[in-house]
Formats: C-alpha cells, sequence, structure tokens
C-alpha cells in the first residue's frame, strides 16, 4: 500500500507540474514553454543552444515538443522506490 500510495503522490506531482509548464493546455510543452519557466525560476547564463539541447534530449518521439511521457520519463523515482545495490556490489568482508 505504501508504495501504491507513493507512486500516486509522485504521478500527481509530476502531472501538476507538467499543467503547470504547459500554459497553453496542448499536452505538449513546447520550446517558448520550456525557456519561459527557466526565467520564472531564475535559471540565467543558459544558452539557447543548451536550452534546445536539452529539449531535443527529452524529446524521444522528435517531434520537437515533449509531451506527458517524455516528461514523466524524465522523472526521477522517489527514494524509497529505488532499488537496493545488488549483493555482488557489496563490499566483500575480510575473513
Amino acid at each position: 500500500m505504501r508504495l501504491r500510495y507513493e507512486l500516486e503522490e509522485k504521478y500527481a506531482r509530476i502531472t501538476d507540474c507538467f499543467k503547470y509548464i504547459d500554459a497553453d493546455r496542448t499536452g505538449k510543452l513546447e520550446r517558448h514553454e520550456v525557456k519561459r519557466l527557466l526565467v520564472e525560476f531564475n535559471i540565467v547564463g543558459v544558452s539557447d543552444g543548451a536550452i534546445e539541447s536539452l529539449i531535443d534530449f527529452a524529446d524521444t518521439d522528435g517531434d520537437g515538443e515533449i509531451n506527458y511521457r517524455e516528461f514523466a520519463r524524465g522523472a526521477p523515482p522517489p527514494p524509497s522506490c529505488a532499488r537496493p545495490p545488488s549483493p555482488r556490489a557489496q563490499p566483500r568482508s575480510a575473513s
């Protein structure tokens, strides 16, 4: 139940963020909306080329915009959903 709650909370927050950025409610984040967001959050000094590269990276279907699926894919999972390290990754104790 806890995992379900955390996933519902995560996706509710992601949906709210997406809706906030998608000012014209097209269901896609256009380049000008991403640029506006950076300005609103006072993220300055980022070149237009870097912003374009970021958008192109997130735009996996190549339509020039970021849809909800592409946006959600880029959101990090909550810490409790992270996988624990595999036993092989654990250092061996000296015997």
